[in-house]
C-alpha cells in the first residue's frame, strides 16, 4: 500500500490463514536498517499483532535474530491453541527469513558497496 523514502514497505496489506480462518490485515512497518524492524496491525481481524526482528553481530558473518511476536484475536482461542499457533508462526518466520537472507541476490543487496573510482 506505501513504501517509505528507503523503498522499503511502510504499510502493507494481507491475507493469512490463522486458527482455521482467512485474517486479512493491514501492517505498518518501521525499518531499523540494519539492526531490525517492527511491525505493528493498524487495520484487519486481529485485534493484536505486533512483533519486530532485531539483529545482533555475534561475529564474523554471523548474526542472531531475536523474534517477538503478540497477537489477539477478535474471537476466542483456547490457551493451548493459541501457544500452538504461536511456536508454528515463529517456526515458519524464522525459517523464512533465513532462507531469504542466505539468497545470493539478498546477499548481494546487503554487502556494502566498493567506492567508485
Amino acid at each position: 500500500l506505501e513504501t517509505g523514502r528507503d523503498g522499503l514497505g511502510s504499510l502493507i496489506h494481507m491475507k493469512v490463514g490463522m486458527f482455521n480462518r482467512h485474517l486479512d490485515l493491514t501492517l505498518e512497518f518501521k525499518h531499523k536498517q540494519p539492526t531490525g524492524m517492527s511491525w505493528r496491525a493498524v487495520g484487519g481481524t486481529l485485534k493484536t499483532f505486533v512483533g519486530s526482528y532485531d539483529f545482533v553481530p555475534i561475529g564474523p558473518s554471523r548474526t542472531q535474530v531475536v523474534y517477538r511476536v503478540d497477537l489477539e484475536p477478535h474471537f476466542w482461542v483456547p490457551g493451548p491453541v493459541k501457544a500452538a499457533a504461536m511456536h508454528v508462526i515463529a517456526k515458519s518466520a524464522l525459517h523464512k527469513l533465513k532462507r531469504y537472507t542466505e539468497l545470493p541476490s539478498t546477499k548481494a543487496r546487503m554487502l556494502p558497496k566498493a567506492p567508485q573510482k
